[in-house]
């Protein structure tokens, strides 16, 4: 069964034309799926719309019963500054019985460059690309069926993308994930197939996997 299923589905801001319309695809699990199109076309307005963040003009979206979503944002709100880095992160999952909660944040803080000693540091010390960089970590921390991705390699050195393919691709990651990117790299590596919004429209087509 499909995790999302979208129908039809237009969308504008008000006074403004349709950024899209008519678009119809599913997001099955396991599928990560690139959305492509040129500046202006309406990607991170499609994400906000599978996010449940914007509504659809019109068409409809299905989503499963129970559907667990992880968004990130280019627009990332500002968090509690007073927070420390790991307690930021730890913060998107609060399950008592996930006793490996703990260990699974600092390994994906690391994954993003952060040392051990970096994850006491107040939010309000961190750099803008840190606090981007954390945000990140703490998108794929948090525990979801479906993962957004809005240009998740912004602020990225060479070992924080290649992590980031390799995390995306492990075989035992689970989620569907759905993201924007202008990175080639990442997309021929992590991408399953891909969703292209040209003029309005949109076609689906399987991508090539360069790695597995």
């Amino acid at each position: 069964m499909s995790l999302l299923t979208v129908s039809e589905v237009s969308f504008h801001y008000p006074s403004t034309i349709d950024l899209f319309s008519d678009l119809t695809f599913a997001v099955d699990p396991g599928d990560r799926l690139a959305l492509v199109g040129p500046n202006g076309a309406g990607k991170s307005s499609l994400l906000k719309l599978l996010s449940g963040e914007l509504q659809s003009t019109s068409g409809t979206m299905i989503r499963r019963r129970g559907l667990r979503v992880s968004y990130l944002s280019q627009e990332t709100s500002a968090p509690d500054a007073a927070l420390t880095l790991f307690d930021y992160v730890l913060s998107a999952n609060r399950d008592p019985e996930d006793y490996a909660a703990e260990s699974c944040a600092e390994r994906i803080l690391g994954g993003f460059g952060f040392s051990a000693g970096d994850r006491s540091l107040p939010l309000a010390c961190l750099s803008g690309g840190q606090r981007t960089r954390a945000a990140l970590a703490r998108a794929l921390f948090t525990p979801s069926d479906l993962l957004l991705l809005d240009e998740p390699t912004n602020h990225l050195d060479i070992a924080g993308r290649q992590w980031l393919e390799e995390e995306l691709t492990r075989r035992d990651h689970g989620r569907a994930c759905v993201f924007v990117s202008h990175d080639r790299t990442l997309l021929d590596r992590v991408a399953s197939g891909v969703i292209e919004i040209v003029r309005g429209s949109a076609r689906v087509f399987p991508a090539a996997i360069a790695t597995t």
